[in-house]
């Protein structure tokens, strides 16, 4: 059993988050669905628009990413990040290059936001908001 604080343990759970992502790229849904917490206030604005809110909606919402790509990888750049006791945050860009199913190659660069929630003896994502990073433009 792991005896580090929640704060301590923050970098790790990150860590396993983003690979759970990479994952994800690769068609397998398991690990970001465990790094989601399955409760009712938890909720997802996906990098393809739309957004859910509870574990019923989330996990088919995963498992449909997951059937969506056939490979890729992302690099990941932390723009800040902190982790109190019982909650923690991190802002940072994804970018990196995906294959979907369709055999079609995708770019992706966004710009994503996590908020995590120390459930138990584990970090789990309760919000996930990912966009597309567009270059700051006139309101106009």
């Amino acid at each position: 059993m792991d005896t580090r604080t929640p704060q301590a343990r923050f970098t790790d759970a990150l860590d396993e988050c983003n690979q759970a992502n990479e994952e994800l790229l690769a068609g397998r849904s398991a690990g970001i669905r465990n790094a989601f917490s399955h409760g009712t206030d938890t909720s997802l604005f996906g990098g393809f628009g739309g957004h859910e809110v509870g574990w019923a909606q989330i996990g088919p919402r995963l498992d449909w990413v997951a059937r969506s790509f056939a490979g890729g990888s992302c690099a990941y750049d932390v723009i800040a990040s902190a982790a109190g006791a019982e909650l923690a945050y991190v802002v940072q860009f994804e970018r990196g290059e995906a294959q979907l199913s369709s055999g079609a190659p995708l770019r992706l660069d966004f710009r994503v936001t996590m908020v995590f929630r120390w459930e138990g003896d584990a970090w789990k994502l309760v919000h996930r908001h990912a966009d597309h990073l567009i270059e700051k433009q006139s309101p106009t």
